[in-house]
């Protein structure tokens, strides 16, 4: 059970880990990749876990097992109030990504034993201070935070990491938001005369597809392993998300209409859109726009989920996808945490800190701001190419 604030007795012998998420650090990407390097702590180390962070982490871990408590950091990292509730655990090891200076000291300040952190001239021969040198700018944010993990007893770590089953983290919606999202989808596929959806009864063997293009096995996969259909006619849903908040390289939304429009066309595919408060009015009138434009209707060729519910409605929607096509590293995360194959649309940068374990990248070379409408064609023909290439034949 994931408590919002800590307790301050510890009555168990075992050691006590913190996990210290970097300050004023909410995304969703960061957050998501997290949930792997804790349940690695956990299973690993068989430690006392305790999560200091803020509320998209807190959100995301309800319904997992493997943090012991959880502590909801108040204003700036570095004030009185979060040391207090630090020091409450005298805890064995505290682990942070954040390693600027003025965090650095306010580790030390804490009675944490070991303090690991990412390597600066700051900590590195530091009295307390287990530092990471981290040699490849290639490191994935994900591998990062695992070799924080490692630095507890590298010996141990590397004895038992290939035992973790990472399908434990994944984000657990719960049953009602699984069902309601199944609900929603069943209606929607009576529009396109379809009737045969069964999400679940997949699951097993995309998480399998997924699990085999990650350790780059080539064994034969069941033809319709990403297929959400009973039938012998396969019924892809395609999730596309057009929509992102940091991400420099991306596409324009009439774009992303265009590429939703191409992904109609494919056989047995139907395009899914998740949108929210935000993004749903601006979602309706490009649609709007595009119509007028191509002499088309193109809603009726999509779906469009109006996601009122938070993080875990949008985890149950993407689950149920054969695959996602996103410029957004957050809607990415998400998805492989959940074993949906995904297609990432960004910079060669961004395949780097925030690579996805997929690695199916289409690279957008021009920041928005001066993207042409030639690089965003495109873009566009290489990912149909490259779901093309994804899809059972």
């Amino acid at each position: 059970m994931i408590h919002k604030h800590l307790s301050h007795t510890n009555n168990t012998n075992k050691p006590t880990i913190i996990f210290l998420h970097a300050d004023n650090v909410n995304g969703l990407g960061d957050n998501v990749i997290a949930l792997d390097s804790l349940l690695a702590l956990k299973r690993i180390y068989q430690a006392r876990l305790v999560v200091f962070a803020r509320e998209t982490l807190q959100e995301l871990l309800e319904g997992l097992d493997f943090v012991d408590e959880f502590s909801l950091l108040e204003g700036e990292l570095t004030t009185a109030v979060n040391r207090e509730k630090i020091n409450a655990y005298n805890a064995t090891y505290l682990l942070s990504l954040s390693c600027k200076t003025r965090v650095l000291r306010f580790f030390a300040s804490t009675n944490a034993a070991i303090i690991i952190t990412r390597a600066k001239l700051a900590n590195i021969l530091r009295k307390r201070f287990r530092p990471v040198l981290l040699l490849n700018p290639s490191t994935t944010h994900r591998q990062t935070l695992l070799l924080l993990a490692r630095n507890i007893d590298k010996t141990h770590f590397d004895k038992h990491i290939g035992s973790i089953d990472f399908l434990e983290s994944r984000v657990k919606s719960s049953d009602k938001q699984k069902q309601e999202i199944a609900r929603f989808l069943a209606t929607e596929l009576t529009r396109f005369s379809r009737s045969d959806f069964n999400g679940n009864a997949t699951l097993k063997s995309k998480i399998a597809f997924t699990k085999a293009h990650r350790a780059n096995q080539t064994s034969k996969q069941d033809p319709l392993a990403l297929s959400l259909s009973n039938s012998q006619n396969p019924l892809y849903l395609i999730c596309i998300n057009p929509f992102t908040i940091a991400a420099t390289h991306t596409l324009h939304l009439e774009s992303y209409l265009t590429l939703i429009d191409k992904v109609a066309s494919l056989p047995n595919c139907i395009p899914c859109i998740c949108t929210y408060s935000k993004t749903h009015a601006l979602l309706q009138e490009a649609l709007q726009d595009y119509n007028t434009k191509h002499s088309c209707t193109l809603q009726d060729r999509c779906i469009i989920y109006r996601n009122q519910g938070g993080l875990h409605n949008l985890a149950a929607f993407l689950e149920t996808m054969s695959c996602i096509i996103t410029g957004s590293t957050g809607a990415l995360h998400l998805a492989e945490n959940l074993f949906t194959p995904s297609i990432a649309l960004v910079s060669h940068t961004d395949t780097k800190r925030w690579g996805s374990q997929d690695k199916r990248y289409i690279i957008i070379q021009e920041p928005l701001s001066r993207i042409s409408k030639e690089l965003e064609s495109s873009v566009i023909d290489s990912s149909i190419a490259k779901l093309q290439e994804l899809l059972p034949r």
